[in-house]
């Protein structure tokens, strides 16, 4: 019988001695166990070691995720070339408009089609002049989509969410339009005047709605509303939507007679509206569109008659100062009429007037308040002054300034002078193609979770 060679005993050594009140012992430690435990530190370090491997090459991962998203560039770009391009709420899909004095009157949405017929100037003279882009809005759909904002709500069109607004504001302006037409409509000295309506969208519509029956008007609105616009356009669309068949009528009734109407210029005094802030705006600004002083002759004119909002702010805006110093250098008379110079009758009914008459006119807005009042526009008319009293007819001599929008220099032609960037919005671009991915506002563009750069066109 082998006998097996017998182990040796295992060693213990004391490592400490404790003898403190209430405890008395010592620990020992068995060497034979040392090793053992030294290889289960080094499992566990190794183990450590896997999992930081892992973690590596999980952040690995997502950068190359985020690598494989395209390089994006921030560019400027036409604000109406994107909207028409990618639809009139470009970077803002699915977002509201708000409405101010909704109208209750019924409403034909398929009449929205022919607003650009409808509100055309029925003049064939003054056609040339006319500028049907906002008017083209609510039928347009997007050519293309933003490559970028696939997460984006759906396209809605413009038409579905235009409805009519009726305000006070609109109102008054109707009867002021009124008003003045009831001056102009048999007036001999009304042969050679040219009107130039400048007052906020809505108003303005309802001023030349309220003209319409005398003057022809030629809209000049050259932009698309957007649920973040900077000018409010969609309210002049939903006000041209409430008047749009009282337009249709009036034209009609001016053709029938057979009776040269005037030309009538509507502004949206907005349009050059304070803008800077990019990141939550859309700047849909654009700058007037009038006829060149050798045009307005061509028309017939010898005197524009201005009409501003009121007495305080009745001047030319910015980029009308050119324009204003071309038209005098040309012999064209200006003269400055406050739309608040119209205003409800205070005085009694059939009061005389500066005549010694009375006015055929009924009312209830009156030039000068009153129906003693009326006529005397044609006394400020033959014999304008700069008086103390500025909410009436003036005559005006416009100064050359430059300005962002104008070069000081007496001139009609274009290019115009502008800020940069105006009526730009910045669009996120891919890097290497030159793809447009989307605005740079949009809430759903991928770039929005990239680091993008900014360049210029």
């Amino acid at each position: 019988m082998t006998n097996k060679q017998a182990q040796p005993p295992a060693t213990f050594t004391r490592q400490e001695i404790v003898d403190k009140p209430g405890i008395i012992g010592a620990r020992w430690w068995q060497e034979s166990i040392a090793v053992p435990r030294r290889q289960a530190m080094t499992g566990l370090l190794a183990l450590g070691g896997v999992v930081a491997a892992m973690a590596t090459i999980g952040t690995c991962a997502v950068v190359a995720a985020r690598d494989s998203e395209p390089e994006v560039a921030f560019q400027p770009r036409g604000a109406l070339d994107m909207q028409k391009e990618y639809g009139w709420s470009f970077g803002a899909t699915g977002e509201s408009l708000v409405f101010d004095g909704k109208s209750t009157q019924a409403f034909d949405r398929a009449a929205l089609a022919r607003m650009p017929d409808d509100l055309a100037p029925a003049e064939a003279s003054h056609a040339p002049y006319f500028v049907p882009t906002l008017f083209q809005s609510p039928k347009a759909l997007p050519k293309s989509t933003p490559q970028g904002e696939s997460g984006s709500a759906p396209f809605a069109p413009l038409e579905d969410a235009l409805v009519p607004i009726a305000t006070p504001g609109m109102e008054t302006a109707f009867e002021q339009g009124r008003a003045l037409a009831s001056l102009l409509e048999q007036d001999p000295r009304a042969q050679n005047a040219t009107v130039v309506v400048d007052l906020p969208g809505p108003e303005a519509v309802a001023f030349a709605a309220g003209a319409s029956g005398v003057l022809d008007p030629v809209f000049l609105f050259d932009n698309w509303p957007h649920p973040r616009g900077v000018v409010p356009a969609h309210l002049t669309l939903a006000a041209a939507t409430y008047y749009q068949p009282l337009f249709v009528k009036a034209k009609t009734a001016r053709q029938s007679s057979g009776r040269h109407a005037r030309p009538m210029f509507v502004l949206d005094r907005k349009r050059l509206a304070s803008y800077t802030d990019d990141a939550s705006q859309f700047d849909n600004r654009h700058t007037a569109r009038l006829p060149s002083a050798a045009n307005l002759i061509a028309l017939g004119t010898k005197t524009l008659l201005y009409v501003g909002p009121n007495a305080v702010d009745r001047q030319e805006l910015d980029d009308l100062v050119d324009d204003f110093a071309a038209y005098t250098q040309a012999q064209i008379a200006l003269e400055l009429l406050p739309a608040t110079a119209f205003d409800r009758e205070r005085d009694s009914a059939g009061a005389p007037n500066a005549a010694g008459g009375t006015t055929d006119w009924n009312g209830p807005y009156f030039y000068g308040g009153s129906r003693a009042a009326h006529s005397t526009f044609w006394t400020h008319w033959s014999a304008p002054e700069n008086g103390p009293w500025t909410n009436q007819l003036t005559a005006y001599q416009p100064t050359p300034r430059v300005t962002p929008f104008s070069s000081g220099t007496p001139t009609s032609s274009a290019p115009r002078t502008r800020p940069v960037g105006f009526g730009t919005v910045p669009v996120a671009v891919a890097v290497g193609t030159g793809v447009i991915l989307g605005a740079r506002l949009s809430r759903s563009g991928s770039w929005n979770r990239t680091t993008g750069t900014s360049s210029g066109s």
